[in-house]
């Protein structure tokens, strides 16, 4: 006869003869033990040492489900049983349930064991030992008051699905705790535990008060970056620089005739504006020159101090195509030749000879230099090299620049570079030196050539 085992009061239906301790003859813990208890202390002790096990952890969880029995009467007289569960793995909770079983006598014996698990073969797993902790847990409710006579109590339900749920909604509650309070018979296993007192919550003011001292303590909290009012520390400063005028370009524009051009650019030069802070920001963000990415788009669109007399004489009605290139695309038209490859290499070295120069000043000071918008005509510009600072004398700009030739006239047209490092003027026109063409080798002016003959 095979049937479902059943919980209820009495005769203890299915379960009678399987408990353990008494007149039962020991319980199916001892499948494992191989040893039996005598002494109370001793039994306390290995009782302990069960509930340590994984087989025993499978069971609390609810992995344990549909118990089924099937008595079997043998020729001697004595009664048997076999006892079948499903029991879900507990890492693999999609994949079909194992299937163990164990025989045992009614006295308490176990005859044999087995499960559809790999570690089932040698008829000892962990699925074979949590049946067993069922069975037990079932036999013991035979002892315990019936239904009627208290408040109902349900065993733990098993579990035939698995639904993901948020960290909150899930219950965390260890096996010895649900254990204890599984013997204690309350009504929900997740309720047992000790209910928390409801804290008293923060009041907005507190929680101001908070946010402003971790603002003002001078370390950045990621946290707030993300409250409003206490991220401004986290903005990058280049959100609050000005558009670059480059933006203003539009293909639309290419179709318009130069009376319609002028009346764009009248509109846009009425309506674009800069303040004092974009103006600061930009002499901050621009200080490495050709280095930074902000030099090269702020300049872009802007009439700079270089470009300025080039500007003023060209024709309005038909600007040089090559200025406009060199006004809105800057980087598009730089140059690079041996002087100006070896100005860049020397700048810091006519910085420190400046200074040694002017040091009889009084505090002074010298900042780097940087690309400077005028606040009142926002489309004009000018990048210095060095900006000095003293208590004597007013603020002042310089531009280094390298001597030129013997005409000491700007760089314009071909120029060779003298090989001499020790002479301060270093470039000369071709003109000027009467070459024809570039040296291949090192190169000396009439200066320093003089000098090298009158030692040798």
């Amino acid at each position: 006869m095979t049937g479902g085992l059943g919980c209820g009061g009495g005769g203890g239906g299915m379960w009678g003869g399987l408990g353990r301790g008494g007149g039962g003859g020991g319980m199916c813990v001892g499948v494992w033990s191989g040893w039996e208890v005598e002494e109370e202390e001793e039994k306390k002790e290995y009782i302990g040492m069960s509930r340590s096990l994984e087989a025993y952890k499978y069971f609390i969880a609810g992995w344990v489900s549909e118990l089924l029995i099937a008595d079997i009467k043998q020729g001697n007289g004595s009664t048997s049983c076999i006892i079948t569960a499903k029991v879900r793995h507990s890492q693999s909770l999609n994949e079909e349930a194992l299937r163990p079983w164990f025989a045992m006598e009614k006295e308490g014996p176990i005859i044999a064991a087995h499960c559809s698990c790999v570690a089932g073969l040698g008829e000892a797993c962990s699925h074979v030992a949590a049946t067993m902790f069922a069975v037990e847990s079932g036999a013991n409710w035979t002892k315990k008051e019936s239904c009627t006579s208290q408040p109902c109590g349900w065993v733990l339900p098993s579990c035939s699905s698995f639904k993901s749920a948020p960290l909150a909604k899930i219950d965390f509650t260890s096996p010895a705790t649900k254990y204890k309070n599984f013997d204690k018979q309350e009504l929900h296993p997740s309720s047992c535990a000790t209910p928390r007192t409801k804290k008293q919550l923060v009041s907005m003011e507190a929680r101001q008060k908070f946010l402003e001292t971790l603002k003002n303590s001078g370390i950045k909290s990621a946290s707030l970056s993300l409250i409003p009012g206490c991220n401004e520390n986290f903005i990058p400063e280049g959100s609050f620089l000005p558009k670059p005028l480059s933006t203003l370009f539009s293909k639309d524009h290419t179709s318009l005739t130069r009376t319609d051009i002028l009346q764009v650019a009248w509109q846009v030069y009425n309506t674009t504006c800069i303040s004092q802070q974009q103006v600061d920001l930009i002499e901050k963000s621009s200080r490495k020159q050709t280095k930074s990415r902000i030099w090269w788009q702020q300049r872009a669109g802007r009439v700079t101090a270089s470009m300025l007399k080039k500007v003023l004489h060209t024709s309005p009605t038909n600007p040089a195509p090559s200025l406009i290139r060199a006004v809105c695309y800057p980087q598009d038209v730089m140059f690079k030749t041996p002087a100006t490859r070896w100005g860049c290499e020397h700048e810091k070295d006519a910085v420190k000879a400046y200074i040694q120069d002017q040091k009889h000043h009084t505090q002074l000071t010298i900042a780097e230099g940087s690309f400077t918008v005028d606040l009142q005509n926002p489309f004009f510009g000018a990048s210095t090299d060095v900006r000095v600072q003293c208590s004597c004398c007013n603020h002042r700009v310089i531009l280094e620049k390298e001597a030129w030739c013997y005409c000491r006239k700007g760089e314009e047209g071909d120029m060779v570079l003298c090989s001499n490092k020790e002479f301060k003027v270093r470039l000369f026109h071709h003109k000027c030196t009467r070459l024809t063409k570039v040296p291949k080798r090192k190169w000396l002016c009439k200066i320093c050539s003089a000098k090298k003959r009158s030692l040798i």
